[in-house]
């Protein structure tokens, strides 16, 4: 007999409500279609009839020649972890497809910045006193600071502070070509010159008037503004004609910065800190004259920029969302014209720490690392971020992650590099002017993105583990946070000073969830910091696959079965559960007082005997129905 579909839909229907005799004279039910258990059939005895659970975890497999995480036993606990932190923070996920194992979400206080260790950076020491704004510059090995409460200007030389000038007008700006030096005053006042960086240098009216909004000195030339009006100051003497005038009144020059061949001026609408432009000239032929500036970066609504810097050949942008690296186009890129801007992503961006708060209003460069100023980055604290220029995690987007913190709240408003403490040095209004201390933090952490062992259900913590270079000074711990995003950790784990060698795992409470968060906070002692090179979470996934179930039915024309006779045609019982195998509809299986959704994974018919009676012929026999539960939890 051909095996063909012989009954369509109304074959599939699943009866919902048990027969009245069932399970009297019945054994089991299959989608409302009743049938008798052979329990001692003899092809496979006691073992026919039975459940079976199907294993939730599958064999470990590994394919590589290096022995790893990848070829324990996943019968076992199953390991997240990180060994690797210098890709820098704000990466949301710690596990997920296309995240990096070397970066996390946050840190505060952690410097990660050597490849597979983490240790602590140093504190901040304030090193004056301000009750409003102020700036702070470089020149050669001295400082320049000015107090933009008081007006005073001062030069700090071997850690002695002079006064210098008391303009008695607004001080707006400072700049410097490493040897002169200039202050823009309102009110006025014109720019003063403080010739050569001497303990007492002497300070010259250099444009006897007219106020200003700020001076910067980039591409060998004194710049300056004033509201919508940019100048290029090549004498002393009698304020400049302007070299050009933005034709919106309101427009205020924000910042200035040299490139390769190029200066860029920032600025924006000063009425609603809209239609921000970054613009650029160049030098023209005579070798003196600037050309009229060009737009090079109109930046995207809602973002308006408050900081230039030129580094390395680039142009950082700080901006009211962010920092961005921006590439200076060439003669020849078919992207856009010479000395126009190509913008990378915003950094720290839209994940946690980012984004910024407030403007980011002030950068310098050192070595390979760039900082920039983070104000206020959290409830707590207020500093310095911090860019790894040899490191990216995206186009034009290096690694980054905070720096030098202030305990408090203030925008950091100017910032450069200290030649005392060969560190950053940088101003936060209404408090004062802060410097790398040169000791080591009390404490810092870093926390990684969320963990979710790479599915969707529940999983249980059983232990941790935590990796420090010995010997180990100060502490190490782990704390664990599960489905939260409101920082609810609960300290799981200790590694302490002088840690064991063996640096063994310890039992973590058996926190419950989907997603997990791991911060580890390091614990400096006498002054060092210790370092940590790795950090292991083990969990069990909270998950059980389904159970298989074996079921002989006899599939013959009478069969007798607790004082009652049941008749059967067996080809079509055989053909209606060959249905539901072919089409996988989900149907109850019933068993006593067990019940369950399935599929018909498998049927095994095993002929008896031929049906004598029947012209169609064919056979009576066991029909061995191989079923598999489904459970929306599995």
């Amino acid at each position: 007999m051909p095996m063909e579909v012989l009954y369509d839909q109304p074959y599939l229907i699943t009866e919902t409500t048990p027969p009245a005799d069932f399970p009297q004279t019945i054994d089991v039910l299959i989608g409302g279609h009743q049938y008798v258990v052979n329990t001692s059939f003899e092809p496979y005895r006691r073992d026919a009839f039975r459940h079976r659970s199907i294993q939730s975890q599958r064999e470990s497999i590994d394919l590589t020649n290096i022995p790893g995480e990848g070829t324990i036993n996943t019968e076992g606990l199953w390991r997240r972890g990180a060994d690797d932190w210098h890709l820098g923070a704000g990466q949301p996920y710690q596990d997920r497809k296309g995240s990096s194992d070397a970066r996390f979400s946050t840190s505060k206080g952690i410097d990660p910045w050597m490849q597979w260790e983490a240790s602590l950076l140093n504190d901040t020491v304030q090193l004056e006193t301000l009750a409003g704004n102020g700036i702070v510059m470089r020149v050669a090995e001295s400082l320049y600071f000015a107090d933009q409460t008081t007006n005073i200007v001062y030069v700090v030389t071997g850690f002695i502070k002079t006064p210098i000038s008391s303009p008695g007008v607004p001080v707006t700006g400072m700049a410097t070509d490493g040897y002169n030096s200039w202050i823009s005053l309102g009110s006025n006042g014109g720019i003063l010159q403080a010739a050569g960086p001497a303990a007492t240098p002497t300070v010259t009216s250099y444009v006897t008037s007219g106020s200003f909004d700020g001076v910067w000195y980039v591409a060998d030339r004194l710049m300056a503004s004033s509201g919508p009006n940019l100048y290029n100051i090549l004498t002393s003497g009698s304020p400049p004609s302007p070299l050009w005038t933005h034709p919106n009144p309101n427009w205020k020059f924000s910042s200035m910065a040299a490139g390769a061949g190029n200066i860029y001026y920032a600025g924006y609408d000063s009425t609603g800190f809209t239609n921000s432009i970054i613009y650029q000239d160049t030098i023209e032929s005579t070798g003196t004259a600037l050309t009229i500036p060009v737009q090079a970066l109109p930046l995207e609504g809602g973002e308006y920029c408050t900081s230039l810097y030129g580094y390395l050949n680039y142009i950082f942008v700080g901006t009211n969302l962010g920092l961005r690296m921006c590439r200076t186009l060439s003669q020849y890129d078919p992207t856009g014209n010479q000395g126009d801007l190509e913008a990378g992503p915003l950094i720290p961006g839209l994940f946690p720490p980012g984004p910024v708060s407030n403007p980011v209003q002030c950068m310098v460069g050192n070595n390979r690392f760039l900082y920039f100023g983070w104000s206020n980055y959290d409830n707590e604290s207020t500093g310095l971020g911090r860019l790894d220029l040899s490191t990216f995690i995206d186009t034009q987007a290096p690694a980054f992650t905070s720096d030098l913190m202030v305990t408090g709240q203030g925008l950091i408003t100017s910032l450069d590099w200290s030649p005392f403490s060969d560190a950053p040095i940088f101003v936060v209004e209404g408090s004062g002017v802060w410097a790398d201390s040169g000791t080591v933090l009390a404490s810092g952490y870093v926390e990684s993105g969320y963990i979710g062992y790479g599915i969707p259900d529940d999983k249980i913590l059983w232990a941790g583990d935590i990796g420090t270079v010995q010997p180990q000074v100060g502490t190490v711990a782990m704390s664990l946070a599960a489905d939260s995003g409101d920082g609810n950790l609960t300290l799981v784990g200790t590694q302490p000073a002088g840690g064991s060698p063996l640096q063994s795992s310890f039992a973590t409470p058996q926190i419950r969830g989907e997603l997990f968060t791991v911060r580890m906070t390091l614990t400096s002692e006498n002054g060092i910091s210790p370092t940590m090179h790795r950090w292991t979470l083990k969990a069990l996934p909270a998950i059980t696959a389904g159970t298989t179930i074996s079921a002989v039915i006899l599939l013959y024309q009478t069969i007798s079965n607790r004082g009652g006779d049941t008749y059967y045609d067996a080809y079509t019982e055989y053909q209606y559960l060959y249905n539901l195998r072919t089409t996988q509809t989900l149907v109850e299986y019933q068993e006593g007082p067990f019940s369950a959704m399935c599929v018909i994974d498998e049927l095994d018919w095993l002929p008896f005997k031929e049906r004598d009676s029947d012209p169609n012929g064919g056979f009576l026999g066991d029909l061995i129905v191989y079923l598999k539960t489904c459970d929306i939890n599995g």
